[in-house]
């Protein structure tokens, strides 16, 4: 029965259902805010089946909410209409690569309403917008975008910006910033060194599969060993200190400022022809006995991961990401912020979890010292240009992972132009350096004065 809200059909066909069959005038929902990854560890096969029926719109671990926008469009009439209230995040994000091509190529939007990051739903934190499709053609869409402190429940008097379709990138995240703010950001696009063209890459931290087990706080020390805890021993315990490393979290990464707080990384890898590799069973237990009987006090724990462990491997990391490039002179940039808080690791003392990314800059990177990168990344030019094109959080955070770094382009400087930002990050990191609450908001302005 298609009139029956608790009932469903393992199939759709509008003629035999509603007795449609050149379409429907306006299609209107709020599709399921669902990762198809979460999707595919219920029913795989079905997540097969939408991955070869949609891969026109498809890409990486979307949502499910991208099929609906792509079926609504498909069962309108040439005038008809789809309206979803759905989540703004195909605008901002890899997975909606596809879908935004689409969109563009067939000119099918008519009007955006975009909530930014107020919150529409009491019991859900969700970033959300109303969209309208249709399949007439038209040269530009209607755009209207709340700010945090906007009266977002005003319809009557919204106004709306018009954005053409030949302005909208084509692989690029949408960006629909207007007036002075969109000739500021392609002024910055249009610099010379494009982040993603002057890095190998930028790298996140390594996942262990269980922190509670690798990650320890440091009591006291001695010549060789460290007194630790972890969160899941009884008490607290010794380990050799050649097998530990300093750890941070994202929250850890302060502006210019030494790491803190920091954790201590049980770290069973060594270098092995030029590479980190793990250790074997035996090695361990010969290295580092501490070490290896804390582990083997956890290994049914270690075992019950989600990966595949065997009796030699089971106190490797989930995901042991970039281990190589952790030990070198380094720009700590957390995942989500709510103001620039880039840090530095001048020594390569320390490694990081998934909350932290670090550019590795390739040859034509090199030619500019990384502490005037770190000049840049803390001003407020940066951050102009991260609050205007990034993904927007809760709580006006945003996110800094590659694909919001990638656009950002800095200037290309020569040597004598590098002297004054590079004298002044020194002069910052050595005044952090001495007392952590050190004010250098005089010394960071002329930075955004250069």
């Amino acid at each position: 029965n298609p009139y029956d809200q608790n009932s469903s059909s393992p199939f759709f066909d509008s003629e035999w259902m509603f007795e449609i069959s050149d379409g429907f005038d306006i299609v209107i929902g709020n599709p399921p805010y669902v990762r198809i990854q979460a999707l595919n560890n219920i029913n795989p096969s079905l997540v097969k089946k939408y991955n070869e029926q949609y891969s026109e719109i498809t890409i990486g671990n979307y949502d499910l909410y991208l099929l609906f926008m792509y079926f609504g469009l498909k069962i309108i009439k040439q005038n008809g209409i789809v309206n979803y209230i759905q989540p703004n995040k195909f605008m901002l994000s890899t997975m909606g690569t596809k879908m935004r091509r689409l969109l563009k190529k067939e000119s099918l939007i008519k009007r955006i309403i975009d909530f930014g990051t107020n919150q529409l739903f009491k019991t859900a934190t969700t970033y959300t917008c109303i969209i309208f499709l249709s399949k007439n053609k038209k040269y530009c869409f209607e755009y209207k975008k709340f700010n945090i402190g906007d009266n977002y429940l005003d319809f009557q008097n919204i106004s709306f910006t018009d954005i053409a379709f030949t302005d909208l990138p084509d692989k690029a995240n949408w960006n629909f910033s207007t007036g002075t703010s969109n000739v500021i950001i392609e002024k910055i696009k249009g610099q010379k060194l494009k982040f993603s063209e002057i890095t190998e890459k930028i790298f996140k931290g390594s996942s262990t599969g269980n922190d509670k087990i690798f990650l320890l706080d440091k009591v006291s020390e001695d010549k060789s060993t460290y007194l630790v805890k972890s969160e899941i021993s009884d008490g607290t315990f010794n380990i050799e200190k050649g097998i530990c490393r300093k750890f941070l979290y994202g929250e850890s990464v302060l502006r210019y400022s030494t790491p803190n707080p920091i954790k201590l990384l049980l770290f069973p890898y060594h270098i092995k022809e030029g590479k980190y590799t793990l250790y074997e069973t035996s090695e361990m237990k010969k290295l580092f006995p501490l070490a290896f009987k804390y582990l083997e006090s956890q290994k049914n724990l270690l075992l019950a991961r989600k990966l595949p462990l065997t009796d030699q491997n089971y106190f490797k990391f989930s995901a042991a990401r970039s281990l190589n490039d952790y030990e070198q002179e380094k720009i700590l940039i957390p995942d989500m912020l709510v103001s620039n808080r880039m840090g530095f690791d001048e020594n390569g003392e320390y490694f990081t979890g998934p909350a932290i990314h670090c550019p590795v800059f390739n040859s034509v990177g090199n030619k500019i010292h990384q502490k005037v990168y770190l000049g840049i990344l803390n001003s407020k030019l940066f951050w102009y240009f991260i609050s205007n094109t990034s993904t927007a959080l809760r709580g006006d955070a945003y996110r800094l992972t590659p694909e919001f770094l990638n656009d950002f382009a800095f200037p290309d400087l020569s040597p004598t132009q590098q002297k004054p930002i590079l004298a002044l990050v020194d002069k910052i990191l050595a005044a952090k350096k001495a007392d952590r609450n050190a004010d250098t908001s005089k010394l960071e302005r002329e930075i955004d004065k250069l």
